[in-house]
């Protein structure tokens, strides 16, 4: 889970300095926690994070021993001069534009459709900037991807409530180590989309930390400071994330030098995936997609008025509690008394159970009411989760894209849906609260794709027709309505849910095989049909017929000569 989140947590970690904008001042999809009103007060967020695009790119060396940084600079390349003694790398990447030179580990197209599929010039196509901070040149020989910056582009067929002007940004971060391989490990990625308006100035941007003294081990951090006023900023230029059309489907099309592992988890809705070998080693991943409404909070309440519940979960949690304010990660001052201290628990990122439990708790806090809504189109790639997870023995794509789950609840447990072998369901649980900021309901969506092999195998499916049922269980046990479909393209089945509410209900997902053997009931024998024959019977003057297989006269008379 930590290989998950690294970029995440660590762009939480950087709000604690830059805390100043409220849903009132800006978009919800710009919106940052508000600073602490004060001494005594608990807060709590539970925001997307749309993608690590606050980051810019960058190639680390350092010189190490065991988990130890003894030195670190930023290098230009793999064989930088500067970098020679180097014997671990960490990168964080943009990927570029594809060109005549750079082939691999860059964005091949980019693609917009309105609703009926008419599709929508993308034009105006271009790096964000030419400032060169820290970019420096890939090797695709051992999967290193170049640093670039993100890319911009005009929709003039598809204008947001600022303009035309939208951003990609597709990143993956990871390492080199040397000791032991010259491989890159990739650790996570993202793709997203964005619309945004931008604008020229002076801005501080966040970079990769460059000093020994911000590591303590071997995993790259953020440099202190930024401006969290732009969603992305290259020191001249800022970029503002606005609401990005939900009725537009967005499309963008990778080549990776190498394969995808794992999962991928997003803020999407109605996605189709492709996803192919290129040529050498290379993969050509796909993705069309619409965006998606998360129901979100951010708050701050006195400590005393907190429930009861809350106060357990926090009592019981570890310590010292982290996220920002004047008591985080403080272990001395929230020992003391709770009046001298306050803290902002940042749920962004966060996706285990015990992140689950924490949003639950505070959904009665809020009057179970999102006060933020933001539109957000980003997938997240889950490197350290394989289909060994879901509890199978279906592994042979184990090193390779397998599938991914996408929904607009607020919460949920990151990774692939597990398999609960006793009902042969997948299953995946949401949560999220009843209502918007508009006070309308929250409506729910989901959307799971699987490689067709995979679930298959995972069903023990050998036919290649499948009926598959998706079903939406409530926390109290009982069936929530829902429009459900399914369907089988490019070899991904594919399944949806709309429509369904909050808070926390489980989604279901069952496959059987449509040609299965069943076993012929027997059929019942056929009555057989006897003839029965009629005699006549005396006794003196009285007559009776008998009718029977084999009549026989009552006691007393006799049959009829």
């Amino acid at each position: 889970m930590k290989k998950i989140l690294s970029i995440a947590v660590l762009i939480l970690g950087l709000l604690a300095g830059s805390l100043t904008a409220t849903a009132a001042e800006t978009s919800a999809e710009a919106f940052k926690p508000s600073p602490e009103p004060g001494l005594g007060y608990m807060g709590y967020t539970a925001y997307p994070v749309s993608a690590a695009v606050n980051n810019l790119s960058g190639l680390l060396g350092m010189e190490s021993t065991g988990d130890r940084v003894n030195s670190v600079k930023f290098c230009k390349s793999l064989s930088d001069p500067e970098c020679t003694t180097a014997d671990y790398f960490q990168y964080s990447a943009y990927y570029p534009m594809c060109t005549a030179t750079v082939v691999v580990d860059c964005i091949e197209e980019i693609s917009a459709a309105s609703a009926s599929g008419q599709q929508f010039p993308v034009t105006a196509t271009k790096a964000f900037s030419p400032v060169d901070r820290n970019q420096y040149q890939g090797k695709p020989d051992v999967g290193l991807p170049s640093g670039a910056s993100p890319t911009l582009f005009t929709l003039a067929d598809a204008p947001h409530s600022l303009g035309t002007q939208y951003m990609v940004a597709v990143t993956s971060y990871g390492y080199i180590d040397t000791k032991v391989s010259p491989s890159t490990v990739m650790e996570n990625g993202s793709l997203s989309i964005f619309a945004v308006s931008t604008s020229e100035g002076v801005f501080q941007p966040h970079d990769m930390a460059s000093t020994v003294a911000s590591y303590a081990g071997k995993r790259w951090r953020s440099s202190n400071g930024g401006d969290f006023s732009c969603n992305y900023t290259d020191g001249t230029t800022c970029a503002k994330a606005v609401p990005i059309p939900m009725d537009v489907t967005f499309g963008v099309k990778v080549r990776y030098s190498s394969s995808i592992k794992g999962w991928f988890h997003g803020r999407v809705q109605d996605p189709t995936i492709v996803y192919k070998a290129g040529g050498g080693n290379s993969k050509i991943l796909e993705v069309t997609a619409k965006a998606v409404q998360v129901p979100a909070i951010s708050t701050w309440k006195k400590k005393e008025e907190l429930t009861q519940d809350l106060k357990d979960f926090y009592a019981k949690a570890s310590k010292p509690l982290g996220g920002s304010g004047s008591g985080a990660g403080k272990t001395e001052l929230q020992q003391g008394p709770e009046s001298g201290w306050s803290l902002m628990r940042l749920n962004n990122a966060g996706y285990s159970q015990q992140d689950f439990d924490e949003f639950l708790a505070w959904l009665p806090m809020m009057g179970d009411k999102a006060n933020l809504a933001p539109v957000v189109w980003t997938m997240n790639l889950m490197t350290n989760y394989s289909s060994g997870v879901l509890g199978s023995s279906c592994n042979a794509s184990e090193n390779e894209l397998t599938g991914m789950v996408s929904t607009n609840s607020t919460q949920y447990l990151a990774g692939p849906p597990s398999f609960n072998a006793g009902t042969g369901e997948l299953e995946y649980k949401v949560a999220g609260p009843h209502y918007l900021p508009n006070g309308e309901l929250s409506r729910g969506t989901y959307d799971l794709s699987l490689k067709a092999d995979f679930a298959r195998c995972l069903y023990g499916i050998t036919g290649t027709a499948v009926r598959a049922t998706v079903s939406i269980i409530s926390e109290s046990g009982t069936a929530v309505n829902a429009v459900t479909v399914v369907n089988e393209k490019n070899g991904w089945l594919n399944f949806a849910a709309r429509g369904f509410t909050y808070s926390s209900p489980t989604i279901k997902v069952k496959l059987t095989d449509v040609n299965e053997t069943k076993p012929t009931p027997t059929p019942s024998a056929k009555p057989t049909t006897v003839k029965k024959t009629t005699i006549t019977c005396v006794k003196g003057k009285t007559t009776k017929k008998v009718t029977a297989v084999k009549p026989s006269c009552p006691s007393g008379f006799k049959k009829k000569a």
